[in-house]
């Protein structure tokens, strides 16, 4: 899979692109130089990439640019791709349906679509998760599999944002299950083991949480059959009294009050009992988990940061205020069905106190209906016992059900603990093997690091102290030994661009993305550097990669010679200027 051209209905504000089948670069370019109010760092050369991942489609994000700006809502934008069989789809996205995708397959590249009417398109308008699935099947990237093209892409499309590490992009703020599997997937490795291993992990903790909640509703009893031993006395308990109860002899119009005291009455002031204790413990849990928060003190943490010599950058900021926020948002949204569920727990318990009350009233007048002798002093005390202890008898077996649900659950989690144990063991074996894949891309990392900085460059893999499969990279010295280098953020840019090269180069006869996005490609290098990484480029773009840039001109490195280095003309596919409103990606002011 390869990108062959991007285009709009919108010629004249949108650049038509097309692309190389090697090194393609998008050139930032100063003309104004005494301006000093302009510069080349607005001109669209990371929307370039942005826009691509558009017509991939990319799930609508409501901050996305082109939907915060009614100047797009009648723009279309078609990305031709040419597929590993070696023809060709057109994908057709709009702003104003971004939920939509059509498709076109054709035979010949640098086709123009945009004035293509709807029955010619294959499929036209799909909704957005049907189009993703053709789309799938159209690229046919057979060796993805089980995941799409979709996750494929993100790695095929670094931005300035990306480049902290070469395994975490920054689009994966979510936990390591979101991406780890794939990209696992991607080195060599069972992925779908790896996947496992969080599933496992994740239905752990929601049973040790439910372990907990049961804990707290055994009333202290741990020993099943400890009570079932208090059951079996409180049952004899009530049984004595009810045949205490049936001895008592009176007057017919006593009988009947006295029946629907015990049958009716009483039986349904248990019931409430039981019903108000069991929301009593409810709003219990909801007041204890109102207003939690996960706090981020991010003073405290940047002093981490300089104690620790590691550069506390504003993304850094930026991303831990992001999910301070998101945190925030949750917990709000969290709390408000909480405090719904609250709200009518507290309705119910008041119903029940009013009808609780009626009852106690009624049962009162009954009692004082009675004649009173020492017969009825005695059923007053036996049935403010039986009542009781029938309360009593089930509490006891409402925690005896919980005591059965509690063995149950430490017995998944027992289960699971010890498949966790398996997918651990399997992971260890799996690194200690370690897959042709695996050696292949870890090859070229190496090769690729040592051609730009006279260095070897190190992939590695382990298993962690929670049974996931970890991954690393690292610059060594001479004596092999890990240096400091790669974490510097220089290094640390290249060593993310050499694992995309390497990752390329072991596919590249396979149906995978034969192309890599590197947004500021040469940034924070020196000029040395520079120009082995251009040379790096060019040699794997041979393999059959196709290596797309970002350049600023100012950055471009000098030669031996002391000339300053320039990219072909075949090379550079996209020079932006600031020159006005024409030399930006999107012909128009700036938004």
């Amino acid at each position: 899979m390869k990108l062959s051209k991007i285009y709009s209905n919108f010629p004249r504000r949108f650049r038509t692109v097309s692309f190389n089948e090697g090194l393609n670069v998008v050139l930032g370019r100063i003309k104004e130089v005494k301006a000093r109010d302009k510069d080349t760092h607005n001109l669209g050369k990371t929307l370039f990439a942005q826009m691509i991942d558009f017509c991939l489609l990319k799930k609508r994000d409501a901050d996305f640019f082109l939907y915060k700006n009614d100047r797009f809502d009648d723009f279309v934008f078609f990305l031709e791709v040419e597929t590993h069989a070696g023809e060709y789809v057109t994908v057709r996205r709009s702003v104003n349906e971004a939920s939509k995708g059509a498709f076109k397959r054709h035979k010949t590249p640098d086709q123009d679509f945009s004035e293509l009417p709807e029955k010619k398109w294959d499929h036209w308008n799909l909704p957005f998760d049907k189009a993703k699935e053709v789309l799938d099947g159209l690229l046919d990237l057979t060796v993805l599999k089980p995941w799409s093209f979709r996750q494929a892409v993100s790695y095929s499309l670094r931005s300035q944002r990306d480049y902290d590490e070469p395994f975490k992009l920054a689009k994966f703020a979510g936990s390591h299950s979101e991406w780890k599997p794939f990209l696992s997937h991607i080195l060599g490795f069972d992925g779908k083991t790896v996947a496992r291993g969080y599933e496992l992990e994740e239905a752990i903790a929601t049973l040790e949480s439910e372990e907990r909640n049961l804990i707290a509703r055994t009333s202290g009893v741990a020993d099943p059959d400890q009570l079932r031993g208090q059951i079996e006395i409180v049952q004899q308990e009530v049984a004595g009294i009810e045949q205490e109860l049936a001895k008592f002899d009176f007057s017919p119009e006593d009988k009947r009050l006295t029946r629907e005291l015990v049958s009716q009455i009483d039986s349904r002031i248990v019931q409430l009992n039981e019903s108000r204790y069991a929301l009593s413990s409810d709003r219990a849990k909801i007041e204890s988990a109102l207003g939690v928060r996960l706090s981020i003190d991010l003073k405290s943490l940047k002093k981490i940061f300089e104690d620790s010599k590691v550069y506390f950058g504003d993304q850094v900021k930026k991303d831990f205020d992001a999910l301070e926020k998101f945190n925030k948002q949750l917990a709000e949204e969290r709390d408000g069905y909480l405090q719904k569920d609250l709200e009518e727990i507290e309705s119910q318990l008041v119903q029940i106190d009013e009808e609780l009350a009626k009852l106690n009233e009624r049962r009162a007048e009954a009692l004082a209906s009675l004649t009173d002798n020492e017969s009825l002093s005695k059923y007053k005390r036996h049935t403010k016992q039986l009542i009781s202890r029938q309360t009593d008898l089930e509490t006891l077996r409402r925690t005896e059900n919980v005591l059965s649900e509690l063995a149950e659950n430490r017995k998944e989690i027992k289960a699971k603990k010890k498949e966790l144990e398996t997918v651990s063991a399997a992971l260890e074996k799996a690194v200690n093997k370690q897959p042709d894949r695996y050696k292949d891309i870890r090859h070229y990392f190496d090769q690729i690091v040592k051609k730009i900085v006279d260095k070897h460059g190190n992939l590695y893999s382990r298993v962690n102290s929670k049974g996931h499969l970890e991954f690393d990279v690292e610059v060594l010295d001479d004596s092999a030994k890990p240096t400091s280098a790669g974490q510097g953020f220089s290094y640390g840019r290249l060593l993310c661009i050499a694992f995309d090269l390497a990752i390329m180069r072991a596919y590249s006869e396979e149906p995978f993305p034969h192309f890599v996005f590197h947004d500021g490609f040469l940034e924070t290098l020196d000029d040395r550097k520079k120009l082995n990484l251009i040379e790096v480029s060019r040699e794997y773009c041979k393999y059959g990669i196709q290596h797309i840039v970002t350049v600023i001109e100012s950055e471009l490195p000098r030669m031996a010679n002391g000339k300053k280095f320039a990219f072909t003309g075949e090379e550079t596919i996209l020079s932006l200027t600031d020159e006005g409103d024409t030399g930006r990606l999107f012909k128009m002011p700036p938004w």
